[in-house]
């Protein structure tokens, strides 16, 4: 905000050791709100909903990374294949595979094993 130009007040919240809000600081002095049941109940609310939103933000991050493997980022390698592989080694295993455990993993044609070998080994090309 002083970046900006901007002078609006900030306030944090203030939490006791069983992380319940109990206070809102701007970090010069506290200001306790939990006898103020107005000013608790809105803060609250405040805090209920950044909460939702990053938690609903984390989960839509999250389902992407679910609905998509990285191995689809390879040439030739599309959904069906990385579900393919990921069924037959975990990805830390294919990362790590020989071209020939590759080969061995159903419905992998060789075109496909060697590029993610290569992928995963480019020095060895």
């Amino acid at each position: 905000l002083a970046e900006l130009s901007l002078d609006i007040p900030v306030f944090g919240m203030v939490k006791d050791d069983f992380h319940k809000t109990r206070a809102i600081t701007d970090s010069e002095r506290e200001i306790s709100i939990a006898q103020e049941l107005p000013v608790y109940t809105f803060v609250y609310k405040i805090q209920e909903e950044a909460h939702r939103r990053a938690v609903r933000s984390t989960m839509g991050q999250k389902k992407k990374t679910l609905t998509h493997s990285s191995l689809e980022k390879i040439d030739g390698i599309g959904p069906a294949k990385a579900k393919r592989m990921l069924c037959a080694m975990p990805y830390a295993q294919i990362r790590k595979a020989t071209l020939e455990e590759l080969l061995s993993i159903p419905g992998i044609r060789e075109r496909d094993a060697k590029a993610v070998y290569h992928h995963f080994h480019p020095d060895e090309e």
